[in-house]
């Protein structure tokens, strides 16, 4: 048994291109996976990992998952399902054992590939257990004993964040003073109006929340009109609903690390080996109708970044790079997507 630990939930994404780094956690951290059984084939990137579940072996969770995804429309909040489950693997193993782990964080697999990860952010932790170690709702982790409150999010959801949005959430928690502002989801945060009025950035927020946070922390109404800097997700704004939860659970955070951890714009288009062979085969319509398929709406810059880190990386060279903006950027226009750098590098 390691002393540190991993939860690796979710898709396994970009896992083969960034087997690498992935291996490396697998020698330094025990891992505990989760995720769906369609990237089954994607786990011998993972090194030996301490335990894996697919959730499809999961008793009912096919019609759980067919609920949150296609009745409630959030299926992202699935998620923390997963990282609930891979949590209980870890206590499971540690019962067995009889010993616990250091720390425990929440980790995914598709940060960019050219990213050079450090994978000792993931054993940070104060003495009194009191941070959360943290960016958004993707990294985040930290003592031991802080696992036992952000691993059951979960459960929270539907009864407390799911379709809530029009309210005001009222907080009970500790002073933000110590804590590092820019690297959580507040501008997604509602606050009440009459004590942060309309700030129009990020820092504006940020140097009201510090002063007056005590007013704040101890404001109970709840029907009351609130000021959100960032419109977010209506349904289900994971982002912010976790960031409520451990601040109401008594957690305070820290940022993760100096900078932020990016993701790859090739995690939403599957496996990039087989879309280059399809432009070798001079595929280039049906490649650019693909991208525009599988690109997230509300990313607008995605996949014209994707198509330049493809030439960038030397995956294609200029005129294949030419000829499939030829074909993709009146398709991505259509959508409503950026061309913008596209445009100008043809």
């Amino acid at each position: 048994m390691k002393e540190n630990a991993i939860l690796l939930v979710g898709e396994l994404r970009l896992a083969k291109e960034n087997s690498e780094q992935l291996k490396k956690l697998s020698d330094n951290f025990d891992v505990f996976v989760v995720t769906n059984s369609r990237y089954s084939d994607s786990v011998k990137f993972l090194g030996n990992v301490k335990d894996i579940l697919f959730v499809e072996n999961v008793f009912g969770n096919d019609s759980h998952d067919i609920f949150y995804e296609e009745e409630l429309g959030i299926p992202h909040a699935l998620q923390m399902h997963k990282a609930y489950l891979a949590y209980e693997l870890l206590k499971r193993s540690e019962e067995r054992i009889g010993l616990r782990y250091k720390t425990v964080f929440k980790i995914r697999t598709d940060w960019d590939i050219g990213y050079n990860l450090d994978i000792n952010i993931f054993k940070q932790a104060d003495e009194n257990n009191q941070f959360l170690f943290i960016q958004s709702d993707m990294f985040y982790g930290g003592g031991r004993e802080t696992a036992e409150i952000w691993s059951k999010f979960y459960f929270q959801i539907l009864p407390f964040y799911y379709d809530r949005l029009d309210e005001y959430w009222p907080l009970d928690c500790p002073d933000l003073s110590d804590c590092d502002l820019e690297f959580a989801g507040l501008n997604r945060f509602p606050f009440p109006s009459e004590l942060v009025g309309c700030p129009t950035s990020r820092e504006d927020l940020e140097h009201i929340l510090k002063e007056r946070w005590h007013e704040i922390k101890n404001y109970k109404k709840r029907d009351v009109p609130f000021f959100r800097l960032q419109n977010i997700e209506p349904k289900f704004p994971c982002e912010a609903a976790f960031l409520h939860y451990i601040l109401k659970n008594g957690l305070k955070f820290k940022k993760l690390d100096d900078q932020r951890i990016p993701l790859d714009e090739a995690r939403f288009y599957g496996d990039i080996d087989a879309l280059c062979i399809k432009m070798n085969n001079s595929e280039f319509e049906e490649v650019a109708r693909f991208i525009a398929r599988m690109s997230p709406a509300y990313k607008l810059g995605i996949p014209q970044a994707f198509i330049i880190k493809l030439k960038s990386r030397n995956l294609i060279d200029q005129h294949q790079f030419i000829s499939l903006c030829y074909h993709a950027i009146p398709l991505l226009v259509a959508s409503g997507f950026n061309v913008d750098r596209l445009e100008t590098m043809c």
